[in-house]
């Protein structure tokens, strides 16, 4: 029985951060880049080491985001399975 409600609970969760995972790396890790790091006169900064860098702080902020599900879920399921 107590497996079944793990189950039951945690695959709706699973489904629901992968989505949110997806929208925040979509829409909301954008707020964390820096203009100047996005844009050169107008125009969008193309060059290499910008482009790392935006990718690398795109990265850190989803594995950041994860980290905090991750231990979200395992406290519940520890409260929940007690």
């Amino acid at each position: 029985m107590k497996y079944t409600f793990l189950i039951i609970y945690n695959l709706p969760y699973q489904l629901g951060s992968f989505f949110f995972f997806l929208y925040a790396n979509t829409y909301l890790n954008k707020a964390l880049l820096p203009e100047s790091l996005m844009w050169k006169n107008k125009l969008p900064r193309t060059d290499w080491a910008v482009l790392c860098g935006v990718a690398a702080i795109q990265t850190s902020a989803l594995l950041v985001e994860a980290a905090i599900l991750i231990l979200l879920i395992y406290f519940m399921n520890k409260l929940f399975l007690n």
